[in-house]
Formats: C-alpha cells, sequence, structure tokens
C-alpha cells in the first residue's frame, strides 16, 4: 500500500476488526479489549510506528459498549473508583459484528465512570499513536456513545479523525456532522458475492456502486471541512477537527482466523 497507493494521495492506513480477542472472555486490566497476540505479538503500537515510519497515518477499529468480560470480572475503569458493573447496561446488548451479539453490553451514561471509561479508551488509542477511529455499528440508538467519544478523543491530547458507520440516516446529519469527522452512509463496498474468490474477487458490482453515489448525492448539505460523508473505501476525510482538504483511506479488514 506504501508503495502503489501513497503517492495517489492515500494517507490512512486503518486496521479494521479482528485485532483484539472475544470480549465476552477476555479483556484488559481496566476491562477494554485484548490485543491479539497472535496477530500482533508486538502489539499496536509498534504497528503505529512502522505506518507512520513511512509517513503514513495509522487507523483503527472498536465497536461501543462494555465487554461483558469486564462485567464479569467488574474491572476497574482506569484512574478511577469506578468499576464496569457500576455503567453496564445488562438488559441490552450492543452491536459487535466479529463475536455475535452477546459480547458488549450497553453503557449507561448517566452513571458515574461511564465518560471515564471511554476517556480510558481514548487515552489507550493516543498512546499507541493512532490518528484514526472507526467506531462500527452505530446508528441513531447510539448518539450518547460517538457524544462520549468525541469528547473522549478531544480530551487525549492527540488529532484522531472519528469516523462512524454504517448507514447512518440522514434525518440525523446534522447531529453526526457536530461530532464526526466522517459518517458512512450506505453499507459495505463489497458485494460479497457468492463466487467471489475468498469474499475479495471479484470484489464489488456497479450495480453496488452506483446505490452508494445516489446516496451521496443526498448528503450535500452536511458535507464540508471537518466532516464528510463515507462511501466505504471509496472516500476519506479530514484530520480531526481541522478544515482540510479531504484524504483517502484504504481500511484493511482482517479475517477472524490468523
Amino acid at each position: 500500500m506504501h508503495r502503489s497507493l501513497q503517492s495517489h494521495g492515500f494517507q490512512y492506513i486503518n486496521l479494521d476488526d479482528f485485532w483484539y480477542l472475544d470480549p465476552s472472555q477476555k479483556v484488559d486490566k481496566y476491562g477494554r479489549w485484548a490485543i491479539d497476540p497472535t496477530k500482533f505479538p508486538h502489539g499496536i503500537g509498534a504497528v503505529a510506528d512502522y505506518v507512520h515510519s513511512l509517513g503514513l497515518k495509522f487507523g483503527i477499529y472498536v465497536t461501543p459498549g462494555v465487554p461483558v468480560a469486564a462485567y464479569n470480572q467488574n474491572a476497574p475503569i482506569e484512574q478511577t473508583r469506578y468499576r464496569a458493573q457500576e455503567i453496564a447496561d445488562t438488559t441490552q446488548f450492543e452491536t459487535n459484528y466479529n463475536y455475535g451479539p452477546k459480547v458488549m453490553y450497553y453503557i449507561d451514561y448517566t452513571k458515574p465512570g461511564a465518560q471515564e471509561f471511554i476517556d480510558s479508551w481514548a487515552r489507550l488509542f493516543a498512546s499507541w499513536g493512532v490518528d484514526y477511529l472507526k467506531l462500527d455499528g452505530v446508528g441513531s440508538f447510539d448518539i450518547s456513545d460517538f457524544r462520549a467519544w468525541s469528547s473522549a478523543l478531544i480530551k487525549s491530547g492527540r488529532p484522531i479523525h472519528l469516523g462512524l458507520s454504517n448507514s447512518l440516516a440522514l434525518r440525523e446529519g446534522a447531529t453526526w456532522r457536530t461530532y464526526a469527522n466522517s459518517w458512512r452512509i450506505t453499507g459495505d463496498i463489497e458485494a460479497y458475492l457468492p463466487n467471489s474468490i475468498a469474499n475479495v474477487y471479484p470484489l464489488t458490482t456497479w450495480h453496488n456502486v452506483f446505490n452508494h453515489f445516489v446516496s451521496a448525492s443526498q448528503w450535500t448539505q452536511f458535507s464540508g471541512p471537518g466532516g464528510w460523508i463515507d462511501l466505504d473505501l471509496a472516500t476519506g476525510a479530514t484530520t480531526a477537527r481541522t478544515p482540510e482538504p479531504r484524504f483517502r483511506t484504504f481500511s484493511a479488514r482482517m479475517s477472524a482466523k490468523p
């Protein structure tokens, strides 16, 4: 990607899903996702350092909520006296596309410690050198989550682009624009064709691509410096919360197996 795409304006290398272990079984000592040591034996920070050494920026992926394992272990929330069980809403599960529907509880943001939990994630990502964060599986039902993430990233001390995913509602366009730097307005660009080779080739169809552009035409009132619509792998966005030109990105989706 460095050799072939950087010269064409691509600046971000974004690590998508499956970089972490099953959150219903394993978390770090503060209740956050645990890095898969088989795939990343030197940690995510080492990957980010290498990407930066090439003159590129590094992105990572997360879904909202508090891990079931964090609740079961009643993990402490970093730099606070609060614990995971105090902020978890165990009556409902958040969306997680990797490990199934029952690995992340909703967060009750009326509870002390909830914002601090997200703040601890943001500090962790900043310490790794993350430049771009994809918050996946969100919608109108998760406004409290990306408000919390927006606040946490600003406080982290590092400019981190916040991208929301996916198929977000046009009626909430002003909200996405307020809290995020980019937001997915469609489903995946992949067509997931039944006869494709390893779900990679052919990647998509013209019909699928065309529908993305049809959707894009409805969003012009909300797009501009500091916040852009995202058509998935086709467009990028700005550096976090600054009015810079649009940049292109390349996201690397990981398979479930190493």
